[in-house]
């Protein structure tokens, strides 16, 4: 079924994650990514050293990607094209986390390990820390265009971005603590 990967990658662009339908619009997004995770996994040797060689190309495609998504955010243009600087960074970080594991060893191995749950709970937090910040900043718990309230700065989107990892692997552990093996159940991982 790899050969669906680049439809479903078209499709990915043409139309975003959210929709009517909900969680079918999110499956529709994601499903090309989840099929490129399924294409990588199965060619992973002969990919990971085509990576290697190409990096900069898969690194510039990703930056491509990148600035069309903040055009596309000044354009206001009906396409997402997060997809396009995703699917092309992934192998980029996974080739620079093989590089730096000799440093690291299997200190990263839970957060692989659980990485489907993290994919399953990050949004809770997100949205909740998007919230928080809105209540700090103007005093409101809604919605609204002020949920989007966020320090466009590199070093906010990593703090954020290390407060999501943390809670979401603090939750996960604490499922696995209460719920044992059913964990998988309850939080994916």
């Amino acid at each position: 079924m790899y050969f669906l990967i680049l439809p479903l990658f078209v499709i990915s662009i043409l139309y975003s994650r959210d929709g009517p339908l909900g969680p079918i619009d999110k499956a529709r997004y994601l499903a090309a990514a989840y099929l490129f995770g399924m294409f990588w996994s199965h060619f992973y040797d002969r990919l990971e050293a085509w990576a290697r060689r190409w990096w900069p190309l898969l690194f510039s495609i990703g930056a491509v990607g990148f600035a069309l998504v903040l055009w596309n955010d000044k354009a206001d243009l009906p396409y997402d094209f997060q997809m396009v600087q995703k699917l092309a960074w992934a192998p980029v970080f996974l080739v620079a986390l093989d590089a730096i594991k000799h440093r690291v060893g299997t200190r990263l191995d839970y957060i692989a390990e659980v990485s489907f749950g993290i994919f399953f709970v990050h949004a809770y937090f997100i949205a909740a820390f998007k919230v928080a910040y809105t209540y700090v900043l103007t005093g409101e718990l809604g919605g609204g265009s002020e949920a989007a309230i966020l320090p466009g700065t590199p070093i906010f989107f990593l703090g954020y971005v290390a407060l999501v990892l943390i809670f979401s692997l603090a939750l996960i552990r604490l499922s696995q603590l209460t719920f044992k093996r059913n964990s998988r159940m309850v939080v994916g991982a």
